[in-house]
């Protein structure tokens, strides 16, 4: 069975912030890249697949899911001031 991997993305403007855990919920890496289409998809090439990526609602959220959404096998965006355990996903 091929292991899963979850990358969670906290966004901002000139930045991007990952952070990649394994199913057990063990840190595999973390790092920083540009807020660009072509430097986060360079990032997530370097994560195994299967792969999953968190994003928190926000003012690029809508841009970031139309653009990677083909880069990953599983995408969600939380609303954590709404949501305190589950992840509404779209699409």
């Amino acid at each position: 069975m091929k292991r899963r991997h979850f990358i969670g993305v906290d966004v901002h403007c000139k930045f991007l912030e990952l952070a990649v855990v394994d199913a057990e919920g063990r840190k595999v890496s973390a790092g920083r890249c540009a807020t660009t289409i072509p430097a986060l998809v360079a990032e997530l090439d370097k994560v195994a697949r299967p792969r999953a990526l968190v994003i928190e609602e926000g003012p690029l959220a809508d841009w970031l899911w139309r653009q990677v959404r083909a880069h990953v096998d599983d995408m969600m965006i939380c609303e954590p001031r709404l949501q305190s355990v589950d992840c509404p996903r779209r699409g």
